[in-house]
């Protein structure tokens, strides 16, 4: 009664079967939706249904809610189901499944489709933003005139002979099948000829429950085990034998007769090539179900691990969608600025698009121009690279290394500058980026965009990254992607396209294969932590029987001699070599020492060090030090072994190359040239997958050095830490997916969902949440609707707004050290005693910033050392932001400048130009210095059109 009591309270009806709760029907459509939880727990029989020690919903059970939900929907046979992905219950914890009929088509059938997804370990909640995983699929139609007709009153059938057997599940532990009491119903079997008969019956202790059933999957499931003993698992066209394990895919002409039985007698026969039929009985004869045909299908570990672990949602790659941009030309006032040597031709594509672009200057020059009053262009586009970038060769790695040298350079100078803080900087990369069909990467180029996704983190909306290929409409289509301000752009055959990390969908087959136990695999940075945990995966999970351990260290690093010790009790065989892969020559001798034997099938690139700082922090000499164990190292072993044909060829990258990661930009551009290298090796169909990994929990090389800031600065991005077991998982599905790179990473998609609410989600990250409409704000001040702090100043006294902007400052860098609030931040205590270092200068910075619309510089906390300090600064920053601008006048002359350009004037539209100029200048000079005399005003009447273009300039300061 209470089920049905909230059901009712939530305005659905109660569905009236043991699988499901909650029937909602449509005002608009015959459209249904029947809603379940399922567990372990509430449905406790459903644990005795094992497969390689899977808890899986019988495929009996899938029929059941079929026949049900066609009996509700007035369509009662189901003509066809098709199970796409099996439905592996927790051991803890619950699903929540959805059962949807959709509207009939002309001939009266109807849709049915089943659904999952998960609830949070331990709770109530629905993981809403976790994609549900569509498990089944199928048809159902009317009742047909001609329902089918058996009598099975005759028992034992006449001519059968009986199975001689006490027990059939004897040997049962033997197989991948584990068959709980409620499951071992089968008590009896004949045969004749290709007939199989048998006699199945639920335990007594489910019998009261068998009334709310059409028939009880465990007891269906009995006579589905009956297939076994007529070899009829052998024919299912899939070329394996009967031994192979096997479950339902494909039922076709389910007819429900009966229902609520304990006991059936079956009817098992051949049914077309391929599939088998089934008459089913009651204890007494009279027919409960009909099955025209059902075929079976092999499963795998990999299937029912993945479904298992859910491995799907910690799985992801980055898509690319189209972005809907504006076709027409710039707004006429718009102003650009193209540096360097303009290979690609940017600045005609944009001057062609209506921008006034200026290409005649370096940083220096204009940096002197607005010095000088010049006003800033809303963007300077500078192109990355060179007509080389195609060729690759044996120095590619120390090129790439150059190219990000001078990429850093750029940056470094840019975001120094305050004169260029009222500008965008864009960055415009050719093919470094795989975003779509593309025959070729730019290795050189590929950094800079780990360099840049970093860098836009650490400062935000002053930076923009665009990818273009060698299409002429792609060049035609940059000035509309400058344009949209979307931060990461790929221009495409002339679509503008922008990268949202997506899920890979469940089910996703993986590529068939393996790595050859007999062969060697050959793991860099295999005597570090994550090296020596995966040699320890390979050999006890995948069998290889020959590892070849390389790092700088090699046999002296710590546990190595235990790990070679235990392996070698697994058979496997582990050798460890000092050699550093980034050495061209020391790797090719590691390489020509492999023997023979046992020759070279797979590499693991796992070695990398780190060197954290933000960006103005950062050297070449830092960005080497980072970039030549991963890009160097990289870039070797492909040209040593691309002749060798390996079956896997792994890098073992980060995510911060794809979402970049604050304070690590040196180590996201290294990454990012992994992930290139993965797509390059893949274009020339050679084996190769990049898993750019997020945050395991286990220290290691990688995350050992990391402070709880840091981790805390992590998590509050929405990363949440892998544990070992789970990393591994995904390891072993992530490297035979279809797919050059993988990101491999368990999100928070609460955190995530806060963000979208606070209007502060990562652009990559959008197409995970749903963002909402309502949003609000927090003690940190985060914005509502769109409400700045300097709109929360309005109308406050000059202490009213010290008071409010110290309380925000205070909650903001509470926020950023992991504080419970803003009363365990002291006004008065100087910032490096608080904690702050660069890093976490850069984050309240940024926080701050996002709320007040400022720009402020990098070094605040150490230029106003105290929270009330900074609290000061910003109020009186505020204060003059608030005083009205004169951009919108340059602005205006701007268009007006343009509109002459393009327009001519006849004498008559002339002489109420020039009218017109001179009542406003005669306003702009009394304004400035009293009413003009006519000695004071310039003569327009009879000037030059270029006279008057002189003037404005002269007056106005533009060109």
């Amino acid at each position: 009664m209470h089920r049905v009591q909230d059901v009712a309270s939530a305005g659905l009806q109660d569905a009236g079967h043991p699988l499901l709760s909650a029937t909602l029907t449509f005002p608009d459509s015959e459209r249904m939706v029947f809603t379940g939880r399922l567990s372990v727990r509430t449905h406790p029989w459903l644990g005795e249904h094992r497969v390689m020690n899977n808890i899986l919903l019988p495929g009996t059970a899938f029929v059941e809610l079929a026949t049900y939900a066609g009996e509700q929907a007035g369509c009662p046979t189901v003509e066809e189901l098709t199970l796409l992905a099996p439905l592996v219950l927790p051991e803890l914890g619950a699903l929540q499944v959805q059962l949807m009929v959709g509207d009939r088509d002309d001939d009266g059938r109807r849709g049915v489709q089943l659904y999952s997804r998960p609830y949070r370990d331990g709770s109530d909640e629905i993981l809403a933003d976790v994609a549900w995983t569509c498990h089944a699929t199928g048809l159902l139609a009317p009742q047909s005139a001609d329902a089918p007709a058996f009598d099975l009153g005759v028992w034992p059938p006449p001519g059968a002979t009986r199975v001689e057997s006490d027990d059939f599940y004897s040997g049962i532990e033997a197989t991948v099948f584990g068959y709980g009491p409620a499951f071992r119903g089968l008590r009896a079997a004949w045969t004749r000829g290709d007939e199989v008969f048998a006699e199945v019956e639920l335990p007594a202790d489910h019998h009261a429950e068998a009334g709310r059933f059409g028939v009880h999957p465990a007891l269906l499931d009995g006579a589905l085990q009956a297939m076994s003993i007529g070899g009829f698992l052998g024919r299912m066209g899939d070329g394996a034998d009967a031994t192979v394990p096997r479950l339902p895919f494909a039922w076709t002409g389910v007819s429900l007769l009966a229902a609520g039985a304990t006991a059936l007698r079956v009817r098992v026969a051949a049914a077309g090539e391929v599939g088998v039929a089934f008459q089913v009985a009651d204890a007494t004869g009279a027919p409960v179900l009909h099955v025209d045909s059902l075929i079976m299908r092999r499963v795998s570990g990999d299937s029912l691990g993945a479904a298992r672990s859910g491995r799907h949602e910690s799985l992801f790659q980055v898509d690319w969608p189209a972005l809907p941009v504006p076709t027409g030309p710039v707004p006429a006032a718009t102003r650009w600025v193209v540096l360097g040597g303009d290979d690609l031709a940017l600045s005609a594509a944009c001057e062609s698009a209506g921008a006034r672009v200026r290409t005649d200057i370096d940083l220096d020059s204009l940096g002197k121009l607005l010095a000088g009053g010049e006003p800033a262009p809303e963007a300077v586009v500078v192109p990355v690279g060179g007509p080389d970038d195609d060729e690759v060769g044996p120095v590619l790695a120390t090129q790439t290394r150059a190219t990000a040298h001078r990429t850093l350079a750029a940056l470094r100078t840019w975001l120094a500058d305050d004169r260029f803080a009222g500008s965008r900087l864009v960055l415009v990369t050719r093919d470094a980026i795989a975003a779509g069909e593309q025959p070729a990467i730019n290795l050189r180029q590929a950094p800079v965009w780990g360099l840049l996704r970093t860098a836009q983190l650490e400062h935000p909306d002053r930076l923009q990254l665009i990818d273009l290929d060698d299409e002429p409409d792609s060049r035609a289509a940059l000035a509309a992607a400058i344009a949209s301000g979307e931060p990461q752009l790929a221009v495409r055959a002339g679509q503008v396209r922008t990268p949202r990390l997506g899920r890979v969908p469940a089910g996703t087959e993986l590529l068939p294969g393996g790595i050859d136990p007999d062969g060697t695999v050959l793991i860099t940075g295999g005597t570090g932590v994550l090296g020596r945990i995966l040699a320890r995966h390979l050999a006890t999970t995948h069998g290889v029987r020959h590892l070849l351990l390389a790092g700088r260290r090699g046999a002296s690093a710590e546990g190595i001699g235990d790990l070679v010790a235990d392996l070698a009790g697994h058979g496997t065989e582990v050798t460890v070599a000092a050699c550093d892969a980034a050495d061209p020559y020391a790797l090719a001798a590691l390489l020509a020492g492999i023997p023979a034997a046992h020759p070279l099938t797979a590499v693991v690139h796992a070695a990398g060090v780190l060197d954290d700082g933000v960006l103005e922090s950062m050297t070449p000499d830092r960005v080497d030090a980072v970039a030549v164990p991963k890009i160097d190292a990289a870039w070797h072993l492909h040209r040593l072994t691309e002749g060798l044909g390996l079956a896997a060829f792994v890098l073992f990258s980060s995510a911060a190359a794809t979402l970049g990661s604050a304070g690590q930009s040196n180590y996201a551009a290294a990454n990012a040239f992994l992930d290139a290298l993965a797509a390059h090796r893949r274009a020339r169909g050679l084996a190769g997958v990049s898993l750019a990994w997020g945050l395991w929990e286990q220290a290691s090389g990688m995350t050992g050095h990391l402070a709880d800031a840091d981790v805390r600065r992590i998590t509050e991005q929405g990363a949440a830490g892998l544990a070992t077991a789970q990393a591994l998982d995904l390891f072993d599905a992530a490297w035979r997916l279809d797919a050059a790179v993988v990101v491999p990473m368990r999100l928070d998609v609460p955190t995530l969902r806060a963000q979208a609410e606070s209007g502060a989600l990562a652009p990559m990250l959008r197409a995970l949440v749903r963002v909402p409409l309502r949003r609000s704000v927090d003690a940190t001040g985060a914005r509502a609707g769109g409400v700045s702090l300097g709109q929360r100043l309005a109308g406050l006294a000059g202490p009213e707004r010290l008071k409010v902007v110290l309380d925000v400052v205070r909650a903001n860098i509470a926020a950023v050290l992991g504080h419970a609030g803003a009363d365990a931040v002291d006004p008065g205590r100087l910032f490096t005693d608080l904690g702050f270092d660069s890093l976490t200068a850069v984050d309240l910075r940024n926080r701050l910033n996002a709320l007040s619309g400022l720009r402020l510089p990098a070094t605040l906390v150490f230029d106003y050392p105290t929270p009330t300090a900074l609290a000061e600064k910003l109020t009186s920053e505020i204060a003059a932001d608030e005083a009205p601008s004169t951009q919108p006048i340059f602005q205006g002359i701007d268009t007006v400048e343009s509109l002459l350009n393009s327009i001519p004037l006849d004498p008559v539209a002339r002489d109420r130009f020039t009218a017109r100029m001179q009542d406003l200048l005669a306003k702009a000079s009394d304004v400035a210095a009293g009413p003009a005399t006519a000695e004071d005003r310039p003569d327009l009447d009879s000037a030059s059109d270029d006279e008057i273009f002189d003037f404005i300039s002269k007056e106005f300061g533009i060109s």
